[in-house]
C-alpha cells in the first residue's frame, strides 16, 4: 500500500467516525453491533481471507438489515429508521475492499449520515463535525483523483508539502462560503427536520388539571422548561404565569371554558421585555412574566383570563416575545364573580367548620386574607414532596392530619377556603423563580420550578396574587434547596448552547430581515457622515507604500535566505562552525568536490551573475539540494596561503 492510499484510508475512517459519533447513541443496539463489526472487518480485511461465500454472506446480512430497518419507516417515524439504514450501508462499505469507487461511496455515505444526524440532534458540536467533514472530504477527493489514475502512486514528502496549501485553501473557502450563504439564502418557515423528523417526545409541561400531589412528581425533574432573556429582576417578580384553573370537584382542579371577560390595565409603567425560548413540551400553554396582554412570534389565541394558548402544537422548541407588567392589574369587565365562588358538595365537614369559624361578614378582603393566613401559620404546615398521602379528602388530610404537602396542596386548600369566605379565587399554574445567567443575560427555568399559586379578587374587583406556599414553616429552606446551584462552567456552557440555539437553530426569515434592516441602517449612517478626502487618501497611500516595500524586501531576500541556508549546511557537512566570507560559490564547489555543491553553484551562479530570476522549479531544486546535504560529509581546506580571488567561475 502506497503512502497516498494509506493516507486516504485514514481519512476515510476519520470521515466515518465523524458521521457516526452524533448518531451512535440513538440507533438500536443491533445496529451498533453491526457498525462495530463493519469497522473491525475493514481494519482486519488485509489479514482475513475473503472468498465468494464470505462476500455473499456479508451482502445477504446487509440486505436483510436494510429491509428490516426499512419496514420501520412510517409517516410519523422517518428520522431514526433513515439514519439506521445509512449506518448499515456505511458499515458494509467500511468492511469492503478499499477501491477508489468504494472509497468514494464511503465518503458520500458519511456525508449523508452526518446530514441525517441533524434530524435527531443538532448540538453545538455539530459545527465542529461539519467543519472537519468538509476538510476531510475536500482533501480526500483531491487525493482520490490521483489514486484513480494510478493506484500505486506514491508522493514524495516535498510533493505532499506542496499539496498541503492547496488542500487547505479548498475547505477554508468552502467554510467561508457556507457562513455567507447561511445568512443570505432564503429560509423556509419550518425547518426541514421539523417536516421529515419524528414528532417530539416531550412529556414535561403544564397540565390543564391539577390534582393535589401531581406537581410533586416534578420536584426531582431537572429538565429545562424554558430560557427567558430579560434583565435581572427581583425574586418576588419571577412568577411565570401559564394556566388558570377555575373549577374544583373535591379532587381535581380543571380549566373550564366559561371564564368571565376581564380587563387588563398595565398601570402606566414600563413593562419588562422578555424573549422566551421554550423547550419541547406536551401542553399548548405559553408562559409569560406575570400578567401580560401582549405576545408575538407564535400563532396563539388570548383567553379572557390572561392565558395564551398555541393554535397548533408541534412539540418543537418555540421562541416568542412578551412583556411583563409587575405594576399591572386585571379586573372583571363583564360577568359575575360568583363563578369563582363555587365549591364542591363533597367538602369535609372539618373544612366547612373551620371556614365558618374564620368568616365574618364585616371583614374586608385584606382582613379575611390575614385571618386565613393566620390559620395556615397556626397549623404549622410543612412544605414537602415526599411520602404525601393520597386520600378521598385531600384538603382535610393536608390541613388537619398529615399537615405536609406541596404547592398544589397549599394553593388548593387556600383557594377553597377563600371561596368559603365569599372571596372569589382561582388557581394559577406556572413556574416560580429561575437561575439568572450573567453570560447570556437570561433566566434558566427548569421543570422542578413548576409552581401553583392563588389569585383572589379584592374589594376593588382586582385580581391579587397570593402564594400560600410561603406560609409553610420550612418555606425558605424548601425553596432554596429545591434547585441546585449551577457552577461557573455550567453557566458558561449553557450560555453557549443558548447562543447556538438562538443564532443558528432558530435563525429564520424574520431574523434575516432584521439583519438586512440593521445593515441598511448602518450603511445609511455612513453615507451621512462627512469624511474629508485627505483623511482617506493619506492612510491608503501609506498602506500601499508599506505593502510595496515589504514585497520588494521579501523578493530581494528570498534568494539570500536560500544562499545562507546552503552555506550553513555546507559548513556543518565539513565540520566547520562557519565558512570564510571570501569563499565563493564556485571555489566552494571545487574545494568540496561534491556533485551537489557543483549543481547548486551552477543554478544559483547563473541567476547571481547572469542577472536571471530564480524560477520556482529551480528554487525548489535548490531547497532539495540543501535538504540532501544534511546526510553528506566532506572535507574543505580553508587554511589557504592567499586570497581566493574574485569568485569568478573557474574553467
Amino acid at each position: 500500500m502506497s503512502n497516498l492510499q494509506r493516507l486516504l484510508t485514514w481519512l476515510l475512517y476519520g470521515a466515518a467516525l465523524l458521521a457516526l459519533l452524533p448518531v451512535f447513541s440513538f440507533v438500536a443496539l443491533w445496529v451498533q453491533i453491526f457498525l462495530l463489526a463493519g469497522l473491525i472487518g475493514g481494519l482486519l480485511r488485509t489479514r482475513i481471507r475473503w472468498n465468494r461465500m464470505s462476500s455473499f454472506l456479508a451482502v445477504l446480512a446487509t440486505s436483510v438489515a436494510v429491509v428490516v430497518t426499512g419496514m420501520q419507516l412510517t409517516m410519523a417515524e422517518v428520522a431514526l429508521p433513515l439514519v439506521q439504514m445509512l449506518c448499515i450501508l456505511l458499515a458494509a462499505r467500511l468492511a469492503s475492499e478499499k477501491t477508489p469507487s468504494n472509497m468514494l461511496q464511503t465518503f458520500v455515505l458519511s456525508l449523508a449520515l452526518l446530514a441525517a444526524s441533524s434530524l435527531l440532534t443538532l448540538d453545538m458540536i455539530y459545527l465542529i463535525y461539519l467543519a472537519l467533514m468538509v476538510l476531510i472530504l475536500s482533501t480526500s477527493l483531491v487525493l482520490l483523483s490521483f489514486v484513480h489514475v494510478d493506484p500505486g502512486m506514491a508522493l514524495t514528502a516535498s510533493a505532499l508539502k506542496g499539496l498541503r496549501v492547496f488542500l487547505l485553501v479548498i475547505p477554508a473557502t468552502t467554510l467561508v462560503l457556507m457562513v455567507m450563504l447561511f445568512f443570505v439564502l432564503p429560509r423556509t418557515p419550518t425547518p426541514l427536520w421539523d417536516i421529515v423528523g419524528q414528532e417530539g417526545k416531550a412529556t414535561a409541561g403544564m397540565s390543564d388539571q391539577v390534582r393535589p400531589g401531581s406537581f410533586s412528581d416534578l420536584a426531582g425533574t431537572g429538565e429545562i422548561a424554558f430560557r427567558a432573556e430579560t434583565v435581572e429582576l427581583p425574586a418576588q417578580q419571577l412568577y411565570w404565569r401559564g394556566i388558570v384553573l377555575d373549577e374544583f370537584d373535591g379532587q381535581v382542579w380543571r380549566r373550564s371554558n366559561r371564564q368571565p371577560r376581564e380587563q387588563f390595565n398595565s398601570g402606566g409603567g414600563v413593562g419588562h421585555e422578555v424573549v422566551i425560548f421554550s423547550e419541547p413540551k406536551s401542553d399548548s400553554y405559553l408562559v409569560a412574566l406575570d400578567r401580560s396582554d401582549r405576545l408575538q412570534g407564535v400563532s396563539h389565541r388570548f383567553e379572557s383570563d390572561g392565558v395564551f394558548v398555541r393554535q397548533r402544537q408541534d412539540y418543537k422548541r418555540t421562541s416568542y416575545r412578551t412583556a411583563g407588567w409587575p405594576q399591572g392589574t386585571a379586573s372583571l369587565d363583564q360577568g359575575s364573580a360568583d363563578f369563582y365562588l363555587a365549591v364542591p358538595e363533597t367538602l369535609s365537614p372539618q373544612v366547612l367548620q373551620t371556614a365558618a369559624a374564620i368568616g365574618n361578614e364585616n371583614l374586608g378582603f385584606a382582613e379575611r386574607i390575614e385571618q386565613l393566613e393566620g390559620f395556615f401559620l397556626q397549623q404549622q404546615l410543612s412544605y414537602s414532596a415526599e411520602n404525601l398521602q393520597q386520600t378521598n379528602t385531600p384538603l382535610a388530610t393536608f390541613l388537619f392530619d398529615s399537615r405536609r404537602g406541596y404547592c398544589e396542596h397549599f394553593a388548593s386548600a387556600f383557594a377553597v377556603m377563600l371561596r368559603l369566605l365569599d372571596v372569589p379565587a382561582r388557581l394559577v399554574g406556572g413556574y416560580l423563580g429561575g437561575t439568572y445567567n450573567n453570560f447570556g443575560k437570561f433566566y434558566l427555568v427548569t421543570e422542578n420550578r413548576a409552581h401553583v399559586w392563588v389569585e383572589a379578587l379584592n374589594d376593588k374587583g382586582e385580581w391579587v396574587r397570593i402564594d400560600p406556599s410561603r406560609l409553610a414553616v420550612n418555606a425558605e429552606q424548601a425553596f432554596s434547596a429545591s434547585v441546585a446551584a449551577r457552577s461557573y462552567l455550567q453557566n458558561l456552557m449553557d450560555a453557549l448552547f443558548h447562543s447556538w440555539t438562538r443564532r443558528v437553530l432558530n435563525y429564520d426569515v424574520q431574523q434575516q430581515f432584521q439583519l438586512l434592516r440593521e445593515t441598511s441602517g448602518k450603511l445609511a449612517l455612513l453615507r451621512r457622515i462627512q469624511i474629508p478626502l485627505s483623511s482617506i487618501v493619506v492612510p491608503v497611500v501609506v498602506f500601499l507604500f508599506i505593502i510595496t516595500a515589504v514585497c520588494l524586501r521579501r523578493r530581494g531576500t528570498q534568494g539570500n535566505g536560500l544562499l545562507h541556508s546552503y552555506l550553513r549546511q555546507v559548513a556543518r557537512c565539513s565540520g566547520l562552525k562557519r565558512l570564510p566570507p571570501e569563499l565563493g560559490l564556485y571555489q566552494l564547489a571545487a574545494l568540496s568536490g561534491h556533485p551537489l555543491c557543483r549543481e547548486f553553484a551552477e543554478y544559483y551562479g547563473a541567476a547571481l551573475y547572469g542577472g536571471k530570476k530564480l524560477e520556482p522549479d529551480v528554487r525548489q531544486r535548490l531547497r532539495d539540494i540543501v535538504r540532501q546535504l544534511k546526510t553528506e560529509q566532506f572535507v574543505i581546506e580553508v587554511a589557504l596561503p592567499q586570497s581566493l580571488g574574485d569568485n569568478r567561475r573557474l574553467e
